[in-house]
């Protein structure tokens, strides 16, 4: 798994116009790493969250989707009380929910 965003990446992108981001979630951490493991082992989900607070601190737009099927759906209370508090208490303005049957 590449995960691309860091701080002198937002900071190029911020500089060449782009200003919105989408970031995906499959679950809280434990169902998200076993469904996106790092090569090195690391947390996939706490990459994202650090990535997630460099993003709310450069006042980025933030699109968060989260892929929501059978084996997760009864996770998804906890997905969202696994963010950055930064991102919690503005919720409302990143993440959007879309549904599907599943």
């Amino acid at each position: 798994m590449v995960l691309l965003l860091d701080q002198n990446v937002v900071n190029e992108l911020i500089h060449a116009g782009i200003s919105t981001f989408q970031i995906t979630l499959d679950g809280p951490r434990d169902v998200h790493d076993f469904r996106r493991p790092m090569k090195n082992g690391d947390s996939s989900w706490e990459v994202i969250n650090k990535n997630l607070s460099i993003l709310v601190k450069e006042d980025a737009s933030i699109n968060i989707r989260i892929n929501i099927d059978a084996k997760n759906v009864e996770y998804l209370s906890e997905i969202c009380q696994g963010l950055p508090e930064a991102v919690k208490t503005s919720l409302y303005d990143y993440l959007y929910c879309s549904s599907c049957r599943v």
